[in-house]
């Protein structure tokens, strides 16, 4: 029977007698027993952020494409009674309000560019349904305003919603 491997193919790849008698590999990695020991010591699920979907998010001001927001939560807010103005129950208002923040690590990267587009190209939907979008990216208000033109021109849409600026990773 033809073999694939010469003679001293085993050899050299260290595996002669794991090859001839099908024996698996095991690897062992000398950095486990660390990293389980670091994480052990270290990770605290406790004091992990509590971020998830349906979360209130954090209280923050930001500097974004069109202008400062000196209150994340007046910015959601103020929105909401816009659009709740017209829509009366026994003189109170009626409905509830979502923000959908998208945090990008850079701008003009293919995926972030792709969402904001695809998501750009939805916001009616969204506006109908009373859920404000708003974007975030760690550059600067700058980059954000030449990402916009990328974004518009790769997805053939009008991006409306502000993007916030965090090129000092606060936010």
């Amino acid at each position: 029977m033809a073999s694939l491997f010469s003679r001293s193919a085993p050899r050299a790849l260290g595996q002669a007698g794991r090859l001839a008698t099908r024996q698996p590999m095991v690897y062992r990695s000398q950095a486990a027993p660390i990293v389980r020991r670091t994480m052990a010591t270290s990770f605290n699920y406790n004091e992990q952020p509590r971020l998830r979907l349906g979360s209130v998010a954090p209280d923050f001001s930001a500097q974004t494409t069109h202008g400062q927001i000196e209150s994340f939560h007046s910015w959601v807010h103020l929105l909401t009674r816009a659009f709740l103005s017209q829509d009366t129950t026994n003189g109170q208002q009626i409905g509830d309000s979502w923000a959908i923040l998208f945090s990008h690590p850079a701008d003009f990267t293919p995926v972030c560019t792709t969402e904001l587009g695809a998501f750009a190209k939805l916001a009616g939907e969204f506006e109908k349904r009373n859920v404000k979008m708003i974007g975030l990216s760690a550059n600067d208000i700058g980059s954000h305003d030449k990402w916009i033109e990328d974004i518009n021109e790769v997805s053939n849409t009008n991006l409306k919603f502000p993007i916030i600026g965090d090129a000092d990773r606060k936010v």
